[in-house]
């Protein structure tokens, strides 16, 4: 499934943390495959090691693999310190 589709963008607006500090026009970075089902109870979120991007996975998406996208709807999000989102793209407010 490599290079299928690119990434698309969900744009979260400023993200609040326990902290106190928030995360400016925070951007998350995901892709999906499959179909959700009008029932909406195909999803599966799979999300990647805390450097790695959605494409680092792929290899588990496909009729043969873990990820049939036939029989899911599956949502990987790029890991927050990919080069797709990072805390370095985003301005923190403390």
């Amino acid at each position: 499934m490599t290079g299928q589709r690119d990434h698309q963008i969900f744009e979260a607006g400023n993200v609040a943390l326990q902290s106190g500090a928030v995360f400016l026009a925070m951007k998350l970075a995901y892709q999906t495959y499959g179909t959700l089902s009008a029932a909406k109870d195909n999803l599966i979120l799979n999300p990647t090691s805390f450097s790695a991007q959605q494409v680092d996975t792929e290899w588990l998406i496909g009729s043969d693999g873990v990820l049939d996208p036939a029989r899911y709807f599956i949502v990987i999000p790029s890991g927050p310190r990919s080069q797709r989102f990072s805390a370095s793209n985003v301005g923190i407010r403390s």
